[in-house]
């Protein structure tokens, strides 16, 4: 671990722990109630899109709230002005890989594809940003760094919290599909969530920054949802490249950071 990872992490105790996922039960739970609320009234795509950035800020404003009464701060969470500029060009770094394989540059040249409207690309770059960050400042920022309170082996608490992160996916599917959400599919898209929080947390690792992890969040989803018109008209196409984005992504952090790069004290 980074020294300032380390000497943040090593603040936490049983308390911050239990608090932590007591929020993570809670932030489930909401996330069903949007579920809910979107499927019983049948809304409009809009309409669920600003539901759920309404419920994305509310759950940060909560987090924010706990850690400034327990006068933590908001710089616990990554956000800091520390080697501000190194952890934004880590971030770009990293999501050139999204940018080009995950139904990005490289999926759209080669299948002929056309660009959706700018207005559309900007408005879905935000409510992704919303979506993404608020994920970011939950599992990686909050719940991530507090676990040490209970769990002091860095990769347990690593991969426990990474667990987290998939479950955290199960509720608002189930509440919108039923049952039938239950299925292969799902369980091979929380084994790639998990990878994805563990790389997310090693790129976090290495300046406590959050912009860099936000970064690389947000150009993946917004790559899968937002760039080519014509995305989701090929379903082989869409589940191929973001497979092969994923794994390409997980591998050259992981490679980065186990031979490439020295973490900074």
């Amino acid at each position: 671990m980074s020294s300032r990872y380390e000497k943040e992490v090593s603040n936490y105790h049983k308390k911050d722990a239990i608090i932590a996922l007591c929020f993570f039960v809670f932030s489930g739970i909401v996330s069903y109630l949007n579920g809910t609320i979107v499927r019983l009234f049948d809304t409009s795509l809009q309409v669920s899109q600003m539901l759920g950035m309404s419920v994305s800020l509310l759950k940060v404003a909560i987090i924010f709230a706990i850690v400034l009464i327990s006068k933590q701060g908001i710089s616990s969470l990554g956000f800091h002005k520390q080697n501000l500029w190194f952890a934004l060009r880590l971030g770009f770094f990293f999501a050139l890989i999204p940018l080009i394989l995950n139904n990005g540059i490289l999926t759209g040249l080669i299948n002929g594809w056309e660009l959706n409207e700018f207005g559309l690309m900007m408005y879905l770059l935000l409510y992704i940003f919303i979506l993404a960050g608020h994920e970011d400042i939950l599992f990686v920022g909050y719940i991530q760094t507090r676990l040490y309170g209970l769990v002091k082996d860095d990769k347990l608490a690593v991969n426990i919290g990474a667990g987290l992160f998939a479950l955290a996916h199960i509720p608002y599917g189930l509440a919108i599909n039923g049952i039938g959400f239950l299925n292969m599919t799902l369980i091979l898209w929380l084994i790639a969530t998990f990878f994805l929080h563990r790389a997310f947390v090693q790129i976090f690792k290495r300046y406590f920054s959050l912009f860099t992890v936000t970064i690389v969040h947000v150009a993946i989803n917004w790559t899968g949802a937002a760039l080519w018109r014509q995305a989701y008209e090929n379903w082989t196409i869409v589940s191929i490249w973001p497979v092969i984005s994923t794994i390409v992504l997980v591998w050259a952090i992981d490679i980065w950071f186990t031979r490439v790069s020295k973490v900074p004290e």
